[in-house]
């Protein structure tokens, strides 16, 4: 019988090659196929860019309204806008400070 290499990532179900779910796999099988964690709106940027062929400036000006990741293209999200207070914003900016500086020592 012929041995059948599967690529990592795929599984093979009911004789037929398939992604894997990536929720059931672990940081180092998805860093080894070339994936690093990122923010979701860092994923649809990267998404954005790899459409536009790298260009910044034609992501900036996509045409493709119609398109799901339209909106998110820059890299913030305009529907989820919220009013902060001044207390808000700092707590904010020291949460963030120190997401750096963890991911900074890790």
């Amino acid at each position: 019988m012929k041995s059948v290499t599967i690529p990592p990532g795929l599984e093979i179900v009911s004789g037929e090659k398939i992604g894997r779910d990536p929720r059931g796999m672990s940081a180092p099988e998805l860093e080894a196929l070339g994936h690093s964690s990122s923010s979701v709106l860092g994923a649809v940027r990267a998404k954005c860019l790899d459409c536009c062929a790298a260009q910044l400036a034609e992501v900036r000006k996509c045409t493709a309204t119609a398109c799901a990741l339209w909106p998110l293209r820059m890299g913030t999200n305009p529907l989820n806008r919220r009013t902060l207070t001044e207390q808000q914003r700092e707590a904010l900016r020291e949460r963030a400070g120190a997401a750096r500086a963890a991911k900074a020592t890790a």
